[in-house]
């Protein structure tokens, strides 16, 4: 991770590609995703929650996240 709360994170969908997002760039884009929910008349769960706020700091990038999701809501 670089210095002031920029990460570098690798893009599945463009081979090669490398998209950095600031924390207030991740920040935005986490309130326009629960945004959105809300007008769709749904509300983030606890754990949406705090797999946000991971991504928002840095600590998780949005492929680990959506991988959690899925294996949260895959059936065996």
């Amino acid at each position: 991770m670089a210095a002031h709360g920029v990460r570098e994170v690798e893009l599945d969908h463009e081979e090669g590609a490398v998209m950095t997002l600031t924390k207030q760039q991740r920040q935005a884009g986490v309130a326009e995703s629960f945004a959105t929910l809300r007008l769709e008349g749904m509300h983030p769960s606890p754990a949406a929650k705090r797999d946000a706020e991971d991504y928002i700091e840095g600590r998780r990038t949005l492929d680990e996240l959506i991988a959690d999701v899925v294996a949260r809501h895959t059936r065996d």
